[in-house]
């Protein structure tokens, strides 16, 4: 869960500074400021809301942990001195904290044969899921797509849910 958490964090970023992901990740060792200034922001969200070891954030991009230790330095330090970074922060920090929070609702409590799961959204049963098949308590069961590892299936589901809560919401 915590490498998903990291992705979706390196994704809301790269949405939030208007730059493509798949750019950032291709220009992983470059010191440009747009590129840098996403692995800085990414490296200060991950050791503050705990994605990892700085060497688990640094390996995101190939790099070491202290080049993500000079990135989250050089951030706070920018944070310290410029009104509009510790803005442009504080409004980002509102947002992944959302991100985070909306992980945090689900939690998935498995039974003693390790071949079932409930998946449970801010405490409610909202999914069972076996190796097979999962059923939304909200929705029709349907089919996993074929060649799914358990982890994914959970996400899968998860997804589903929000999906599902949404239509009920609106």
């Amino acid at each position: 869960m915590k490498y998903y958490k990291q992705e979706k964090l390196l994704k809301l970023i790269c949405e939030l500074e208007n730059q493509p992901i798949s750019l950032i990740l291709a220009m992983r060792n470059s010191r440009k400021t747009p590129y840098k200034n996403v692995r800085q922001i990414f490296y200060y969200f991950g050791i503050e809301y705990k994605l990892g070891t700085l060497q688990e954030l640094a390996d995101y991009f190939e790099q070491k942990h202290c080049t993500a230790l000079s990135g989250v330095k050089t951030l706070k330090g920018l944070i310290d001195t410029e009104k509009y970074t510790k803005q442009k922060i504080e409004d980002y920090r509102k947002i992944v904290e959302k991100l985070l929070n909306d992980f945090n609702m689900f939690s998935w409590s498995s039974t003693e044969s390790e071949k079932a799961s409930i998946c449970l959204y801010n405490n409610i049963p909202v999914a069972f899921m076996n190796d097979a098949r999962y059923r939304i308590l909200l929705d029709n069961p349907k089919d996993f797509p074929a060649d799914i590892d358990i982890e994914n299936k959970r996400k899968f589901v998860e997804k589903m849910v929000i999906v599902i809560l949404k239509k009920l919401v609106c």
